[in-house]
């Protein structure tokens, strides 16, 4: 959100008891006062006695710069010349500034509680909502504000009003991780269900930011963990599997939350990937007896910088593979595993997410493919017109590791040639077609045939 507006603040200002009375010599007092009053050596005491000596005086000021003087006040915390200014009526208590601001925003912001608590008494508006539809309670939540946000709930602000994202201060107080306001928004009935225009809930934001204990905060209060944002994910399955989310994951998932034990991180990461194995293929819902002529190998990774590889993701790569495939989901963590994998049977699609480059396709903090280990595919007992599919960045370049993958495994792969954050894949018993994608635009598909490495396909399928 944009900041909040802040007075610009000059380098001096003369003190108050430095002025002739402005009744005396009103034309160099109005110069002097307004060249000075935005500087930030004046205190509350000399600034309400200037003002309540002069109270007509300034009354007859011009209005903009009154507005001023108002919002440099409440920017300095002056509770009691801020009084003087309502008291002799100067200014409308609910002014905004030039990014629709109040008096009660700027002190919820800047956690003035008895700047706050006096405006609410003089009846201050606590529904205006300034630039990008926030009012003063998101602003305090944002904040971190808790004893501003239970005197705004306290005196009747509408705790679930939406911003222009459609955000309301529950959302927000999640996404900040401020598990105090989440629980002071609970108590005063906030509705955990709403939905912002991604269509996440503050369940969904707060699975997405890590926040185990606004997770459950907002589980235990009855939140709805199977409502579904835009992209058709609940709040388990916008996450990805990794050390950094494998607690929430599973606390959304049992309500249990598996504790990750500080060990060693290969015994970590062991334990994290036989877990992801069970999850996936119990989110799936493969049948215990798949009856398929053919079967397809997943590689799944436990390393997702950027939240890529989301459950969703890969739950869609496997339900559409089991239509055609007794599938097989794992997420290795060496070089070994995946050989051992590919030992045991014959597979006709090996297919491989990850995040990569021409170079390497990272599947674990300690573990990625590379040019080095790459030889596993050797042991690949590839059936007929058998394929692989990288779904990794960039493997697909000219001379990139998807070639070094056809030759070595003597499959048909395919990959992306540029960087690519989805795909479609549509499959049938004698075709199979995937086109990969970056924000919505279809980005080239190489299919590389292990005995013709250099020729380029245009097309995607076969």
């Amino acid at each position: 959100m944009a900041s909040l507006s802040k007075i610009q603040i000059p380098d001096s200002f003369p003190k108050p008891s430095e002025f002739f009375s402005l009744k005396q010599n009103l034309e160099n007092q109005l110069r002097s006062y307004k060249l000075s009053i935005y500087t930030n050596n004046f205190n509350d005491d000399d600034h309400e006695n200037f003002i309540t000596n002069n109270i007509d005086a300034f009354k007859e000021l011009d209005l903009p710069f009154i507005t001023n003087v108002f919002f440099a006040v409440v920017n300095k915390g002056h509770l009691k010349t801020l009084k003087v200014l309502l008291q002799n009526e100067c200014i409308d208590i609910d002014v905004q500034d030039e990014f629709h601001a109040t008096a009660l925003m700027i002190a919820s912001k800047l956690g003035y509680f008895e700047i706050v608590n006096y405006l609410l008494q003089q009846k201050a508006n606590k529904g205006i909502q300034r630039e990008q539809g926030y009012t003063a309670l998101m602003i305090a939540t944002i904040s971190g504000r808790k004893r501003i946000v239970s005197v705004l709930c306290e005196n009747g602000a509408k705790i679930d009003t939406q911003n222009d994202n459609k955000d309301t201060a529950l959302m927000l107080a999640a996404k900040e991780g401020h598990r105090d306001i989440v629980l002071a928004l609970i108590k005063n009935k906030a509705n955990k269900d709403l939905q912002n225009e991604n269509g996440d809930t503050a369940l969904i934001i707060a699975a997405k930011e890590g926040y185990k204990n606004i997770v459950l905060a907002l589980i235990q209060s009855g939140a709805n963990k199977d409502l579904l944002n835009k992209k058709g994910q609940t709040a388990l399955t916008c996450l990805s599997i990794t050390k950094k989310t494998t607690e929430v994951v599973d606390l959304l998932f049992r309500e249990k939350a598996m504790e990750i034990p500080a060990d060693d991180l290969d015994n970590i990461l062991s334990n994290i990937s036989a877990y992801a194995n069970t999850l996936i293929k119990k989110l799936s819902k493969l049948p215990k007896a798949q009856s398929h002529n053919s079967s397809a190998l997943v590689l799944l990774p436990l390393s997702d910088s950027s939240g890529a590889f989301t459950i969703h993701q890969r739950l869609y790569i496997i339900r559409t593979l089991a239509k055609y495939y007794n599938v097989k989901i794992k997420h290795p963590t060496s070089a070994e595993q995946i050989k051992r994998f590919l030992k045991k049977r014959e597979y006709k699609v090996l297919f491989i997410s990850g995040h990569g480059s021409a170079e390497d396709i990272v599947l674990s903090e300690n573990f990625s493919l590379t040019r080095e280990n790459i030889q596993i595919f050797a042991s690949t007992k590839p059936s007929l017109n058998a394929s692989i599919v990288l779904d990794s960045c960039s493997t697909g370049k000219n001379g990139g590791i998807a070639e070094v993958i056809a030759n070595i495994a003597k499959m048909k792969t395919f990959a992306p040639e540029e960087d690519v954050d989805g795909f479609t894949m549509e499959l049938g018993d004698d075709e199979f077609q995937i086109d990969f994608s970056r924000e919505a635009r279809k980005v080239q598909t190489r299919v590389i045939y292990p005995s013709r490495i250099k020729k380029r396909k245009r097309s995607s399928s076969f």
